[in-house]
């Protein structure tokens, strides 16, 4: 930022909310569905970080999980389906 800008409006574009949530629970999410597959969609934990990520969080999401698909037996055609509907 510039040496003018003043305190509270540094303050301010510093706090702002973004619509994108930690990369730590886009991790945790990950773990969870590549492990337990669709199962992990009753987990509260794992509701409350979907409803946390963006809409472009989810698409990156459902691509590293189709990535990972070969190698995680819980990725399977009704984890990707139910994920891909909350789009």
């Amino acid at each position: 930022m510039a040496d003018n800008v003043m305190l509270e409006r540094a303050w301010h574009e510093i706090k702002r909310p973004t619509d994108r949530a930690a990369a730590s629970t886009v991790e945790a999410l990950m773990l969870a569905l590549r492990e337990r597959g669709a199962a992990a969609l009753a987990e509260p934990e794992c509701q409350k970080r979907l409803a946390n990520i963006s809409t472009a969080q989810m698409r990156d999401v459902l691509a590293r999980l189709m990535a990972l698909r070969p190698s995680y037996p819980a990725i399977d055609d009704e984890l990707l389906f139910l994920l891909g509907k909350q789009l």
